[in-house]
């Protein structure tokens, strides 16, 4: 009954301080969620009642006792608040994520939850819309503000920002979702991280991305397939690596190649361009995307055929050319701003007949100048500062030759030193001077650049001794005491050289003129006839640069047939022909020579005396060619047979004959025509039956 009695007192002290305090019990009793009444029977009432009478008749009214107990009912009123917001940490421990995706071909899928994968795999479907929601376990949708997310779409880029169950993405438009970022409102966050992962088109399952990250790809055109959400309490592990949640390209580039105009973008170490094929890379443009770490830009350049370095071009401009036919042969490529201060940019290029170059980086020269080479592929790749950079075999820059490192002089007969340096292509002796070269010493030179290594060797062919052994360059091959003299030579490369560069020559012999071009170690001249080399021409080639001339007709062991005019000959290796034959007329000596063969070839086979035109209505000079024929024409009253045309009216004919087949003017060797030449019927009717339409004609004085 005491105790009773006692309850009833500090209830009633209890009710007299929450009064004091402003009504606290009331609010307390209101916010709390443990579903706790204050109950008072009548009986509790009426003790209330006598134990407030009695303590106003012993005038308990101390005010040490009442602070007392109001400090004991504000410590019992903080604590009930505290294990409310205990309860209340409860509560958001229980939400629920839902999620649902639409499938291409599927439409909406059902709800999933936390940690369920929704959407496809293995299927080829893209992701083209989401829904993502928070509930309560009632399913009831949470505060829109719980939740954000924003998808990149196909074609479109990032949309804006979707609230908490909105949908991210299109429906009926057939775009893919390619990334996703999603993240939660302050107060949840604090508590919670919000990890999603995507399996995209040839990747899979990327790593776990979190709180705002993204996850997906941009920029590969990949589509994602299905997604997986997972709501973890702060300090829980995570659901896995979030390594590789998102992949973007760090530079793109696009190449414009022959016949083929420009390809699609690549990125990323890709190749741009063909190998395999033969074609030419023509034009280059290099960007950074929107999306890079840091500020700063990319500055490129490209050597062009027969223009050199261009100027630096910035971030998308053309490097290069286009419509022009030109080749690429050699790029440089660096970075700007804060780019460069924690990338390096590498590069590789794919040349002709060379394959792919080593990777160089940061400005550096990739590919070749001075070996005519072409350009067909280009690789390009950004590497963070300290990682493992990219290889290939081969070099990454070769540096060629030109005519000035190459040189060579000799020995001349009757000069009392040797003949001045030469460079390539430059005529080393003389001609029209019936003086023989009696030696030889070529030399090449090389500088502190990146050139290709070998050595140049040559032999000679000498008079009544044969040939001498190969010689490397810098050292005099041939007769050096002035009793023999060269008939032929030879010339070879030898290491890298050969493999960039042919080396071409020629010769220019007694009784024959100039010879054809000979190459790496053919020989050019004659032997075992007795005549001598009065002069050569060396030039090294890049093994895809435009030739000197056929490699014909540059060595020969046999006397030529050149006829009773040797000077006829020798002006008629100095000509060719379409066909195999080649008519010169001597206007001054009024002969006329058939010549059969080629080009520095030639024989021969017929030579006769002729007619050409008198001082007055003299016989053209040049060049021409075999035109129309026909068995004879009228001259007044004159017939003249068998006649060949070569240039207008000029033509070769029969001499003139009377209407009854005598002979109007038989007389020959002398001017006598009106510009014909005039020939014996049988000799014009050789050339009517023989000679072929577009033979070459010379006449000359």
């Amino acid at each position: 009954m005491k105790r009773r009695k006692y309850q009833k007192c500090i209830a009633y002290v209890i009710g007299v301080t929450m009064l004091l305090s402003g009504m606290r019990l009331s609010v307390y009793a209101e916010e709390s969620t443990d579903n706790t009444e204050i109950v008072y029977d009548q009986e509790e009432n009426e003790a209330l009642d006598d134990n407030h009478t009695m303590n106003s008749e012993k005038g308990i009214n101390d005010k040490d006792s009442i602070e007392e107990e109001n400090n004991l009912n504000e410590e019992n009123v903080r604590e009930s608040v505290e294990e409310n917001n205990i309860e209340d940490k409860k509560y958001i421990e229980k939400v629920i994520i839902k999620y649902q995706a639409h499938v291409q071909d599927i439409g909406w899928q059902a709800e999933r939850n936390d940690g369920e994968m929704s959407g496809t795999t293995g299927q080829k479907k893209q992701i083209e819309a989401v829904r993502i929601k928070f509930t309560n376990e009632n399913g009831e949708v949470l505060d829109n503000n719980v939740l954000s997310y924003r998808v990149h779409i196909q074609d479109i880029g990032w949309q804006e920002w979707k609230k908490n169950g909105e949908i991210a993405g299109t429906t009926g438009q057939k775009k893919r979702i390619e990334a996703i970022e999603m993240k939660l409102s302050n107060d949840y966050s604090e508590q919670y991280d919000l990890y999603y992962r995507c399996h995209v088109q040839d990747y899979g399952w990327l790593g776990w991305a979190q709180n705002g990250q993204k996850s997906g790809t941009t920029g590969y055109a990949k589509r994602i397939e299905a997604i997986e959400i997972r709501l973890v309490k702060k300090g829980d592990e995570g659901p896995g690596s979030t390594e590789n949640a998102y992949r973007t390209p760090k530079i793109y580039y696009q190449g414009h190649i022959q016949n083929d105009g420009w390809h699609n973008k690549v990125y990323d170490d890709q190749m741009a361009g063909t190998t395999g094929q033969g074609k030419r890379f023509e034009a280059l443009r290099i960007e950074l995307p929107e999306e890079t770490e840091y500020t700063g830009g990319i500055l490129y350049r490209v050597h062009i055929q027969n223009i050199g370095w261009q100027s630096w071009k910035n971030n998308g401009e053309l490097a290069g050319t286009v419509g022009e036919g030109k080749r690429i042969e050699a790029i440089e490529i660096k970075l700007t701003g804060k780019m460069a201060e924690y990338y390096d940019v590498y590069y590789s290029v794919h040349l002709s007949q060379n394959g792919w170059s080593l990777y160089t980086s940061n400005g550096k020269t990739a590919g070749t100048t001075g070996l005519s080479k072409k350009v067909e592929a280009v690789k390009i790749i950004l590497v963070q500062k300290g990682q493992k950079i990219p290889g290939t075999e081969g070099d990454a820059y070769i540096q060629g030759y030109d005519n000035a490192d190459l040189s060579y002089t000799g020995k001349i007969q009757t000069q009392e030193n040797v003949n001045s340096i030469m460079h390539g292509g430059e005529i080393l002796g003389t001609t029209g001077q019936g003086k023989r070269m009696e030696n030889i010493k070529i030399s090449l030179r090389r500088n502190e650049k990146i050139m290709p290594e070998g050595d140049i060797q040559y032999a000679v062919h000498l008079s009544n001794q044969g040939w001498t052994g190969w010689g490397s360059q810098g050292n005099v091959i041939g007769c050096t005491d002035g009793t023999k003299g060269m008939e032929a030579f030879k010339v070879r490369l030898t290491g890298e050289l050969e493999r960039y560069y042919d080396v071409y020559y020629r010769a220019h012999v007694q009784n024959y003129g100039w010879l054809g071009w000979a190459k790496n170690g053919q020989p050019s001249g004659t032997t075992k006839c007795g005549y001598r080399l009065e002069a050569l021409q060396i030039i090294l080639i890049a093994k895809e640069a435009e030739k000197p001339g056929e490699n014909t007709n540059y060595y020969t062991e046999k006397k030529y047939n050149h006829g009773p005019d040797e000077t006829m000959y020798n002006r008629a290796n100095m000509y060719g022909s379409s066909t195999q034959y080649l008519l010169m007329v001597d206007r001054k000596n009024n002969r006329t020579g058939v010549y059969k063969g080629r080009a520095g070839d030639w024989s021969c086979i017929k030579y006769w005396e002729c007619a050409v035109g008198r001082p007055e209505t003299p016989t053209v000079t040049g060049v021409y060619y075999v035109g129309a024929k026909g068995y004879y024409f009228n001259s007044g009253i004159l017939k003249c047979y068998y006649y060949t045309q070569f240039y207008g009216d000029y033509l070769f004919h029969s001499v003139p004959y009377y209407p009854n087949g005598t002979i109007y003017d038989a007389l020959l060797g002398v001017p006598r025509s009106q510009g014909c030449v005039r020939l014996q019927i049988d000799n014009a009717k050789w050339i009517y039956d023989n000679v072929p339409y577009n033979t070459t004609v010379v006449v000359y004085n």
